[in-house]
């Protein structure tokens, strides 16, 4: 139960970055002054789009294990 909550907490998170990176790209500001008028560290905000870019590319590119029978 506890890695469930913590999955969905996790995918919580990522939607919400997610729409904040989109938000920043799509405001015409640059990060810093973005980040400066939403109240997050650019460091904050570089690293949250990172795990977005991360979780992205995860979800769409599944990996495959070999298995010996």
């Amino acid at each position: 139960m506890k890695n469930g909550i913590r999955t969905l907490r996790q995918e919580q998170n990522i939607a919400l970055w997610s729409k904040q990176v989109k938000e920043c790209n799509n405001s015409g500001l640059s990060v810093a002054k973005w980040c400066r008028e939403n109240n997050i560290p650019v460091s904050t905000y570089w690293s949250r789009q990172k795990k977005v870019y991360e979780a992205y590319t995860q979800k769409n590119n599944p990996q495959f294990i070999e298995v010996s029978v």
